[in-house]
């Protein structure tokens, strides 16, 4: 979580303590613009981006099963070779998505869970 640093002025009320989840950062201006709303002790630019951070990865169709897409809830409490054997024990990609959200809260995982498995060949 992103908290601006100072009270900013939005709709005519002040807020002492503005906070930001990273999935809001794409239309938040509070944290992309807080300069302009009463908070000067932030540098022109904002406290967020909506630029995405970006890697590229080479999949190989005869050895890699499937992607796994989750958000921070999940990666909070699972490393990636827990996920991976979770999803590989399913019978399909739907049934890998509930089963790793699933997983993840009987963990314990105090964020939001959301997961999506991409699978491009059946499971074994």
């Amino acid at each position: 979580r992103v908290f601006v640093p100072a009270p900013v002025s939005f709709g005519g009320r002040s807020l002492a303590r503005w906070g930001l989840a990273v999935s809001r950062a794409f239309g938040d201006l509070l944290s992309k613009e807080p300069e302009n709303f009463g908070c000067p002790s932030v540098t022109p630019g904002g406290l967020v981006i909506a630029e995405p951070e970006l890697q590229w990865a080479e999949i190989d169709p005869a050895s890699d099963r499937f992607l796994i897409l989750a958000c921070d809830g999940i990666w909070d409490v699972l490393r990636d070779e827990d996920a991976v054997a979770v999803c590989a024990r399913q019978a399909g990609a739907a049934l890998a998505s509930h089963a790793l959200v699933r997983h993840a809260f009987a963990a314990g995982s105090a964020d939001n869970l959301t997961a999506l498995v991409c699978a491009w060949r059946p499971a074994e």
